[in-house]
């Protein structure tokens, strides 16, 4: 079975409820803000350890904060809204 990483697993759900645009509003939004985001998650792990498994809140951190990961995941969305 392939694992995913996280930009193509969110990818893949925005993509299943027909939700790319509003991805890429957010994206485009949270740009100024998208490492003060990535130190909010570790911040608040402590609550979100309660809804989400530790793994995804490291990767959602390191989404926000690895601008290389960040500009996959637009650049994702981007793409496949480009598609249809």
């Amino acid at each position: 079975m392939q694992e995913f990483n996280i930009e193509e697993r969110i990818y893949k759900i925005l993509k299943q409820y027909k939700l790319e645009n509003l991805g890429i509003l957010f994206l485009e939004s949270m740009l100024p803000f998208r490492r003060i985001i990535g130190h909010l998650v570790v911040f608040n792990e402590p609550f979100l350890s309660i809804f989400l498994n530790d793994k995804i809140i490291q990767e959602i951190h390191y989404l926000f904060y690895d601008e290389k990961k960040y500009n996959k995941l637009y650049k994702l969305l981007k793409e496949g809204n480009n598609n249809e």
